[in-house]
């Protein structure tokens, strides 16, 4: 009886003070960014973050979109583990994509290969049409230029399409699934 009443209040000792070796649901990790968060920005107008990656060396990769002079590019951010920016990604650890002259490309989802090639896929507007875009990028954030020649692919169908969502197979084949919708008779 002893032994039990000894281990409740050794239980609640440890609840009511928090373990510091121990994860706590719910609570901000103030070793990461400025007391558990960060705020990231691009360029002084609307930037948007679609999906998260985390690398194998715990590198966090947030996927979205970055708008300047009204031009959306898709946007890249690889963060440290503690939140930091990795000023060996990129340019000083952000990366930016505009897909040709269009003055709209919008990313919404992304995935890692094996060898650490970061695919991120979504749509870009070419004349009236949404169009699925997608680029592929080496582990330092350059594009990929053994991917359809310069890093980028884009794929028109008859309407306006986007891609939501993507994966990698065993064998590096990229799937892409989304929405689309054809305006003609």
């Amino acid at each position: 009886m002893k032994t039990a009443i000894l281990l409740m209040v050794i239980c609640i000792f440890h609840f009511l003070n928090g373990n510091p070796t121990m994860a706590q649901p719910g609570v901000l990790d103030n070793s990461f960014g400025l007391g558990g968060k960060i705020i990231l920005d691009f360029h002084t107008e609307n930037d948007e973050a679609k999906d998260v990656l985390i690398q194998p060396d715990e590198k966090i990769i947030i996927v979205g979109s970055c708008n300047n002079n009204f031009i959306n590019k898709f946007s890249l951010v690889r963060l440290n583990s503690d939140g930091s920016l990795d000023l060996n990604f990129g340019v000083n650890g952000k990366v930016e994509t505009q897909f040709g002259s269009s003055n709209i490309s919008v990313a919404e989802c992304a995935a890692l290969q094996t060898d650490g090639k970061i695919v991120v896929a979504g749509a870009t507007l070419v004349g009236s049409y949404f169009i699925m875009a997608v680029a592929r990028y080496l582990p330092n954030g350059e594009l990929d230029a053994t991917f359809s020649g310069d890093g980028m692919f884009s794929y028109s169908l008859e309407g306006s399409i986007s891609i939501n969502s993507l994966a990698i197979q065993t064998d590096g084949s990229i799937l892409l699934a989304g929405s689309g919708g054809y305006t003609g008779a």
